[in-house]
């Protein structure tokens, strides 16, 4: 048997047509496909990325005002200590001259003939020691020590005679009400 021939060359062209047809539509659509992926995709990527960057800068301010607040804290704390110590230097001081100004008074009302050997300040109260010239004098000296400024429980300590010097004698001069002296 003989080959057939064709003699129709338009069958061949025709289904070439076809195959370039449906195989550039079919490429086509799937890089359309490829291409609406991209474009919905890309808006998300760049989304999650300024997510992430906008948590890693939120993480990077919250560590710096940690360490802002940290650091207040401490200097709040230092800044407390300083002046709690300035105000028990200055409640001191105070003190001090209200205690001054009581032992001044005392000075220039003391009797004639008494004279103090010594004086001690210690929690608040003073403990006065001398010597008076007899018992009027002790009298007189009690009666300055209860009229000093400020409101005193005057504690009467120990009194001795002695002949050739007078009495000696110590009153502890206590606020009244665990005040300080006025």
């Amino acid at each position: 048997m003989t080959p057939l021939i064709n003699l129709l060359p338009w069958r061949t062209l025709r289904r070439r047509y076809r195959l370039k047809l449906w195989g550039g539509l079919g490429l086509s659509g799937m890089l359309l496909v490829a291409l609406l992926m991209l474009l919905w995709t890309k808006p998300l990527v760049r989304q999650a990325s300024l997510q992430e960057a906008r948590a890693s800068v939120l993480e990077a301010q919250q560590a710096a005002l940690k360490s802002l607040l940290l650091r207040k804290q401490t200097e709040l704390k230092e800044n407390q200590q300083r002046l709690a110590v300035i105000r028990a230097e200055v409640a001191r001081r105070i003190d001090l001259s209200r205690w001054e100004s009581v032992l001044n008074a005392l000075a220039s009302q003391l009797p004639e003939n008494s004279w103090l050997q010594s004086v001690s300040w210690q929690n608040g109260s003073a403990t006065v020691a001398g010597v008076a010239g007899g018992a009027r004098e002790l009298g007189r000296l009690e009666a300055v020590l209860g009229a000093l400024p400020g409101a005193f429980k005057l504690k009467p300590g120990e009194l001795r005679d002695e002949k050739h010097k007078g009495l000696l004698f110590s009153f502890a001069l206590i606020p009244l009400g665990g005040e300080r002296a006025e």
